[in-house]
């Protein structure tokens, strides 16, 4: 299903979930990052750095060009709680995707 891992900032929270895809091999549909001071200027610019120079090398856009892909904040400043942003304008999206038997079933619940 989903799982949510928290950070303190932007980077922080992106630590703690690259370490919880590395420790499952890489991949997990339905991850949720929050942060509890997501302000772009509490960002550690040492991590984008080192980010930057990894994506370069693999010939991929910088940090900055996907950062709405990876923290939408559009998407999360458009509800006024968690759980409103998660019913409302993440689990259309979720159900899209949905592959599991089990996900399906909480797509076609009415909760």
């Amino acid at each position: 299903m989903t799982h949510l891992v928290q950070g303190a900032t932007l980077t922080d929270a992106w630590v703690v979930a690259l370490d919880h895809l590395v420790a499952r091999g890489g991949e997990e549909f339905g991850l949720i990052v929050e942060m509890i001071d997501p302000a772009p200027s509490h960002v550690g610019p040492a991590i984008i750095q080192h980010v930057d120079e990894l994506l370069a090398r693999k010939d991929h856009d910088p940090v900055a060009t996907v950062t709405n892909a990876i923290f939408p904040a559009g998407l999360a400043a458009s509800s006024p709680d968690r759980p409103t942003l998660y019913t409302g304008a993440i689990r259309p999206y979720y159900c899209a995707f949905a592959v599991s038997r089990a996900t399906r079933r909480v797509c076609t619940s009415s909760a």
